[in-house]
């Protein structure tokens, strides 16, 4: 189990490291397009549709990482007043209807992605094809419905009395 929870960690770390790209890409681009426009009266052509691209794929591809880590928001307060085995079934409800609910929009992420590819739909300015960057995002989704899967499995075995 622990190599498959390594294994799971790794993929998670390697999206964050793309989202982190994504955004420092989006952080140069945004700059330079400031300093075109105002400087030199030359913004850069496509920036907005770039922007929302890349600001897309940088949620995508962080949620997984602060899933496996443990690191999103949760209401503490009255979660850690609950009896161990009220936590352990807590934790299993919210992590089968996580993982359910991510898996669906996985999937309807993938037949998004699919419609765009066929209909050949592009963006306005620079006349990318859309479907791409969908398949992107779908790519960290799908690995976040992986860390949620290691979150049911340890939910489980939570329930059962044993450790992860």
């Amino acid at each position: 189990m622990q190599l498959i929870k390594k294994i799971i960690k790794v993929c998670c770390e390697i999206s964050a490291k793309i989202g982190m790209a994504a955004i420092f890409i989006l952080l140069f681009l945004t700059v330079s397009d400031v300093i075109g426009r105002f400087v030199f009266n030359k913004p850069i052509p496509g920036t907005f549709e770039i922007t929302k691209i890349l600001f897309a794929l940088s949620v995508f591809f962080s949620l997984s990482v602060a899933q496996i880590n443990g690191e999103n928001l949760g209401i503490t307060i009255i979660y850690n007043n609950f009896p161990i085995r009220v936590k352990g079934v807590v934790d299993f409800i919210s992590s089968l209807i996580s993982m359910t609910m991510f898996s669906i929009a996985l999937v309807q992420t993938i037949k998004y992605a699919a419609r765009m590819q066929t209909t050949n739909t592009i963006t306005s300015v620079l006349r990318w094809p859309m479907y791409p960057w969908i398949y992107l995002a779908a790519v960290g989704m799908f690995v976040l419905v992986l860390a949620l899967i290691w979150d049911f499995i340890v939910s489980i075995k939570e329930l059962k009395g044993e450790s992860s």
